[in-house]
């Protein structure tokens, strides 16, 4: 083998291994953004719950915008949470 067709090998290898990481980790953050996902979806439907009719405008409200995205917003205030 030359030493061209060395370093070839070497760059497929490594594309290989850092590929599969980076699908793993990709993988793992999609997981756990899911559960993060339903945790916000629990805690506006239990905080609506405890809260009651005290007023209309202090309510909480999850929004499922993507796979990757979600909105909670807190009586005026809206937080963002995004999978990048």
């Amino acid at each position: 083998m030359s030493e061209l067709d060395d370093k070839k090998t070497k760059i497929i290898s490594t594309l290989k291994q850092k590929s599969m990481l980076k699908q793993k980790v990709y993988d793992n953050t999609l997981e756990w953004f899911s559960m993060i996902k339903d945790i916000l979806k629990d805690l506006a439907k239990d905080a609506n719950v405890k809260l009651g009719d005290v007023d209309s405008r202090i309510k909480m409200e999850y929004t499922d915008r993507s796979n990757f995205d979600a909105q909670l917003k807190v009586a005026g205030d809206i937080l963002l949470f995004s999978m990048h």
